[in-house]
């Protein structure tokens, strides 16, 4: 599926109806991070009639996050440099 626009839910709507759920099985698992268009109530029961499942993703975190931290080590070291120059 391809779009021009951004996704909002009336497109994903679309997506899961028409391409997602024709292709789940039993026992699948559906994740979802926390974009508004995925919390719409009425998706749900269309995954889980077919026997899957959903998770959804908890919120952002900094600390679980693998590029932040070795961001975070990388100032550090930027830092220490910069001090022992001076």
């Amino acid at each position: 599926m391809t779009m021009n626009d951004s996704m909002d839910a009336k497109a994903f709507d679309f997506f899961i109806e028409k391409f997602l759920v024709p292709k789940l099985w039993v026992e699948t698992v559906v994740v979802m991070d926390n974009l508004p268009a995925h919390k719409i109530a009425f998706l749900a029961p269309m995954i889980e009639a077919v026997g899957a499942s959903i998770i959804n993703l908890s919120q952002y975190s900094r600390d679980f996050n693998p590029i932040e931290l070795w961001c975070c080590n990388l100032n550090l070291f930027c830092v220490s440099c910069l001090q022992q120059q001076k």
